[in-house]
């Protein structure tokens, strides 16, 4: 192979899906199949105007990821023979108190600044008239246009048949070490064979303990846990997204809607949880008051991986001339992953690169 991708969450699959499209021989290995982890058990967010270091360093990857996803859907669809949907998305992020309304002004400027994004603010009356299942306790919201969405599991299956349908094999296999040579890893060691390989790119998530031990390299990816409920409630869908935060309501086609959500450092525990439950009913309801009496279809929890400034590592390890890492995008994973995939695809074929990458670098933790 000419790359072995290693981990096949939505980074690893948009990293073979880029790199297929070059016509490089590229395998993809996971060892739980596809969507098994946190790529498959979130709502499909792609809002790029807001998160760590947005606006700021992280905002032209967090564009360029945005456009990519829209760009790429229909060759996506195409290749997959699946339903593919990025479709647009109107989100209000509520004020429930004066405190609320600097940071939604911030957003406000940033949402009228950018293409094909807007804002605008709504006092309560109107808001109420915009959105009824809103809380009357409210003072305002910002109603914002432009964001994106995908069905995530069927979105991950859709990006790693299309990356399959260009070339790409996919291996269910757990990897247990890489075989190196000088500074050159030359094959990926799984408990299926032995894949001779040009290079290797570690898109592992949060399990990143392994590969750090393989090859003596600082990449410090940790696991943040997240639960996630999908709810059904009464009537019609509601006509907009409603967030306040890290907190907020998700509609999704076919009338559910995702809530979440928690992130708690609970290390690789993956177990849904009584107080997770309850904590995401108790803070949602106090935005939609009607989700107190939602039915509640799963309760779901997943690891998102996390870097200690909150911004992905991507780039060639140190010491390594062939190695690569794509992993920390966090609750922006969804997002991220177009973006990072393409980054690289340019990287492993001496491309310039389409958006700066020196915050992102694995240089910054030796």
């Amino acid at each position: 192979m000419d790359t072995v991708v290693v981990g096949a969450g939505i980074t690893g699959c948009f990293a073979a899906y880029f790199l297929a499209r070059r016509g490089l021989r590229v395998c993809l290995i996971e060892r739980a199949g596809i969507g098994g982890q946190a790529s498959g058990v979130n709502p499909g967010g792609v809002n790029p105007l807001h998160g760590p270091g947005i606006p700021g360093p992280m905002l032209p990857l967090a564009l360029r990821s945005h456009r990519l996803h829209v760009e790429h859907s229909k060759a996506i669809a195409e290749l997959s023979g699946m339903a593919v949907s990025v479709r647009p998305v109107s989100r209000i992020e509520l004020a429930l108190e004066e405190s609320d309304r600097p940071p939604l002004e911030a957003a406000a400027r940033l949402y009228d600044e950018t293409d094909g994004f807007s804002a605008e603010w709504l006092e309560r009356d109107a808001l109420l008239r915009e959105e009824p299942r809103c809380t009357e306790r409210a003072i305002g919201g910002l109603v914002l246009a432009g964001n994106r969405m995908v069905d995530s599991a069927t979105y991950l299956e859709a990006v790693s048949r299309a990356s399959r349908a260009l070339g790409a094999t996919f291996l269910e296999a757990t990897v247990r070490g890489l075989r190196t040579t000088g500074s050159r890893v030359t094959a990926a060691l799984t408990d299926a064979g032995e894949i001779a390989c040009g290079s290797v790119v570690l898109a592992t998530g949060p399990w990143m303990q392994e590969p750090e031990r393989w090859l003596g390299a600082t990449l410090p990816v940790a696991p943040l846990k997240g639960e996630l409920l999908r709810v059904r409630l009464s009537g019609s869908p509601p006509a907009h997204d409603v967030t306040r935060g890290p907190i907020g309501l998700y509609s999704q086609p076919g009338g559910s809607a995702w809530l979440g959500g928690t992130r708690e450092d609970a290390g690789y525990d993956t177990r849904p949880t009584e107080l997770g439950k309850s904590t995401i009913l108790a803070e949602t309801t106090k935005l939609v008051p009607e989700v107190a009496r939602a039915e509640i279809l799963s309760h779901r929890a997943a690891l998102r991986p996390v870097t200690p400034d909150g911004f992905p590592v991507v780039g060639r390890i140190p010491g390594w001339e062939n190695a690569y890492v794509a992993s920390g995008a966090g609750p922006k994973g969804m997002l991220l992953a177009a973006g990072i995939g393409e980054l690289v695809a340019c990287l492993l074929g001496g491309d310039s690169l389409p958006t700066p990458i020196e915050h992102l670098a694995p240089e910054r933790f030796r």
